[in-house]
């Protein structure tokens, strides 16, 4: 949890950027960020393998992350204070986080040896002892206290298993086992994250800095409200359409408000909206871009290698499910303009959509171009990313405006190089988690308790996941959350009969519950340091607009039609009865139903009616359907009788 003395990523990103863009440390990050930036480009491009250094190849992981960690402690205060400068201590844990990798890089045939025979010298036992302390704290600056005590406990539990009762219960292991595994092993902290990060991350996040910084999420807001912003509560409508659009390239939830919020929040307090609200919007648009494809915060790539199944069809799964989430937020949104009497903005105040269309009619080119490359003609995540940009690039030469100049490329390589670092501490605690549960087999034990305490009962073992990712997701990026998740959790849903796609959605949909859910709420933090509005408040209205992020993984979990697997009939039938039971919960969140208010007796009927549409079966559609109508029916007869009393 994030308390008031605790750093949040959301205190140490305020503090690295207002401590690191001015005086000598500034230029001295922007130097090492656009050395890292250009790095990890050409090794991307191949530019490596043409200059015959083919060596290079196996030990990028560990250049990487040594590049990154660099900047990770020049960048990140160990207080909770803005950035004056370098202590001494940060020197430490910069050489402390050095040796270790660059031993890796420069001696790689030689840890592959140690690591396959198991004979790790003593030396390499302390490195690796070290590097594991350098890890923590990278990842309490970066990503916050809760992580880090998931870490812990995960390179503890190997020690002290064989003491541990339950589901905890394993032979034990000793020190140098542990490190050799974690420091030394391809499942440790240079594992499969890692990996991740140093290529598709890279690309992705490359991708979405040069999509920004040629205007992409000014063109993504101004083309929402000029479409949506003269509504009925416009703004927070189209609040919603750019922080979604967005969201999906961006991949991160408090990036993407830091982003789009300082617009979109303050135009929403203007035309009515109170603070608390206009957070809790912005913060569930914006965590549910990571739900929405084609890119999905790069979860989508990663979900396709985990299940073995190509790109377009994890999105083609998780397409239904999205709509539905940001339905319910719209339709919300919808209903509190009309409780609170409000109007969308003139549209002599709106940006001009022919006007806005034509002045960035490229930023659209590129992301057409990516979904070409992933579905199409197949390409590897990273490769269709780079090429991408380069579509991208190729765009802005046509308008003075956009065309890319060297500062903004030097902006370009500073910011990717910045947004890995918060990554890369994260992956390195995905990678000890993964490793810790390779050597003991947690996983496996963890699935067959959480079955057997669900004692078979489906809904029983969902409501159990739902937990454990919950708290796994609490303090972690949504990528890094997802593939600890798809290892610790998802395999216990997939052994008791849930299809494999929905157990991997379920628990990533639960993992990013944390960023909205009090008392963490990570998303809800920044969302609120633009609102000025008070967390706990902010945070209760976007659990309330962002209930479908709870409910939709049940509904798809138990009925797989939603991920529209199944006949056409059948798919129809359930994208049919989960729109009514989406809007109907809504509006029984509400306590409105678009044109009139609903008293308890109709509100709680009505709720019953959106649960029993929204669980799969004929008979809970018919029921379902009935309750809801006569909710509608008999509002209907009582403004009817209004009126005609009215008449009389």
């Amino acid at each position: 949890m994030v308390s008031q003395g605790e750093s949040s990523p959301r205190d140490a990103e305020l503090a690295a950027a207002e401590g690191t863009k001015r005086g000598t440390l500034g230029k001295v990050v922007t130097v090492l960020a656009v050395i890292i930036g250009l790095y990890h480009l050409f090794y991307l491009l191949g530019a490596f393998g043409y200059l015959k250094i083919f060596w290079l190849a196996p030990q990028h992981k560990a250049i990487s992350f040594f590049c990154l960690m660099m900047v990770t402690f020049l960048i990140y205060p160990g207080r909770k204070a803005p950035r004056q400068g370098v202590r001494w201590y940060d020197f430490v844990l910069i050489i402390a986080s050095s040796v270790p990798m660059l031993y890796m890089a420069f001696f790689y045939e030689t840890v592959l040896e140690h690591f396959t025979f198991g004979t790790s010298e003593p030396y390499e036992r302390v490195l690796g002892i070290i590097f594991l302390i350098v890890v923590l704290e990278a990842i309490r600056r970066t990503v916050g206290w809760g992580m880090v005590v998931i870490v812990v406990f995960f390179i503890i539990h190997p020690l002290i298993s064989e003491y541990l009762p339950g589901v905890f219960h394993g032979r034990g292991f000793s020190v140098a086992r542990l490190v050799n595994m974690l420091y030394l092993g391809e499942d440790g902290v240079l594992g499969m994250p890692a990996s991740i990060a140093a290529t598709m991350v890279f690309a992705f996040i490359l991708f979405g800095q040069v999509i920004n910084t040629t205007g992409g999420a000014t063109y993504f807001i101004d083309v929402a409200q000029s479409l949506l912003g003269h509504m009925r509560g416009g703004p927070a409508k189209g609040a919603i359409v750019a922080s979604g659009l967005f969201g999906m390239i961006s991949g991160s939830t408090i990036a993407n408000i830091a982003t789009t919020g300082t617009f979109t929040i303050p135009l929403m307090k203007r035309i009515g909206y109170p603070a608390d609200f206009a957070g809790g919007v912005e913060s569930v648009a914006s965590n549910g871009g990571q739900i929405m494809p084609p890119i999905m915060g790069i979860v989508a790539f990663v979900m396709a290698s985990f299940l073995e199944m190509s790109y377009i069809k994890i999105c083609f799964y998780a397409l239904l499910p999205a709509v539905l989430y940001y339905i319910a937020v719209f339709v919300m949104v919808d209903l509190q303009a009309v409780k609170l009497g409000l109007r969308g903005l003139p549209r002599s105040e709106l940006p001009s959509f022919k006007k806005i269309f034509w002045r960035g009619w490229f930023l659209p080119i590129p992301i057409f171009v990516l979904i070409y490359l992933l579905a199409v003609l197949r390409y590897s995540p990273e490769k269709a990313a780079l090429y991408s940009v380069a579509a991208l690039v190729l765009c802005t030469l046509f308008s003075r405006r956009t065309r890319l100049t060297p500062a903004k490329g030097v902006a370009i390589l500073e910011g990717t190089a910045r947004g890995m670092t918060t990554i890369v501490a994260a992956t390195a605690g995905a990678g000890i988690i993964i490793g810790s549960t390779v050597l003991t087999g947690l996983g496996v034990n963890l699935s067959a308790a959480v079955i057997s305490l669900s004692g078979g009962n489906v809904l029983a073992l969902l409501g159990l996941t739902a937990m454990a990712s919950f708290i796994l997701g609490i303090g972690s990026t949504g990528l890094v959350c997802y593939i600890m998740l798809a290892i610790l959790v998802a395999p216990a849903l997939v052994q008791m009969g849930i299809l494999p796609v929905a157990a991997h959605l379920f628990v990533f949909y639960w993992g990013i519950v944390a960023y909205i859910t009090p008392p963490v709420c990570l998303g809800v933090y920044m969302a609120s340091a633009i609102s000025g509005a008070p967390v706990w408040q902010t945070g209760w209205w976007a659990v309330r607009l962002g209930i479908a992020t709870f409910i939709l993984p049940f509904m798809f979990a138990l009925n797989p039609a939603l991920l529209m697997v199944g006949s056409i009939g059948e798919v129809s039938l359930a994208a049919l009865t989960a729109v009514i039971g989406i809007t109907a919960l809504s509006c029984g969140i509400q306590g409105h139903m678009f044109f009139y208010r609903v008293n308890w007796v109709q509100r709680v009927i009505v709720l019953i009616g959106a649960l029993t549409l929204i669980y799969p079966g004929l008979v809970t559609d018919a029921i379902g359907g009935s309750l809801v109508a006569l909710v509608v029916l008999w509002n209907l007869g009582l403004w009817r009788h209004a009126r005609s009393s009215l008449a009389t």
